[in-house]
């Protein structure tokens, strides 16, 4: 799979690539069943909680008018990682 853009950042305008490997096509979260209990009787599934999945992406830079370094600084700046906030992918 091939992400082209996040937050509204299209990755090929950079000149960045963005992947997902193959590892990290396993759902990587947890289903917490919510329940209710009954007097007298079973307990009575009411739903579930999906946990956040994080996601394990691969980044490249294809461009000449930076070094990799820089251009790795720029797209961290960019991604903002200690953003919290959901985000679209």
């Amino acid at each position: 799979m091939e992400i082209i853009a996040y937050d509204g950042y299209l990755f090929a305008s950079g000149n960045y690539w963005a992947a997902v490997p193959d590892t990290s096509s396993i759902g990587k979260f947890s289903l917490q069943p919510s329940t209710l209990q009954r007097r007298a009787a079973g307990s009575l599934l009411t739903g579930s909680t999906v946990s956040p999945r994080a996601i394990a992406v691969q980044f490249g830079y294809t461009g000449s008018n930076a070094t990799i370094e820089d251009a790795f600084q720029t797209l961290v700046g960019i991604l903002d990682p200690m953003n919290e906030n959901p985000r679209t992918l």
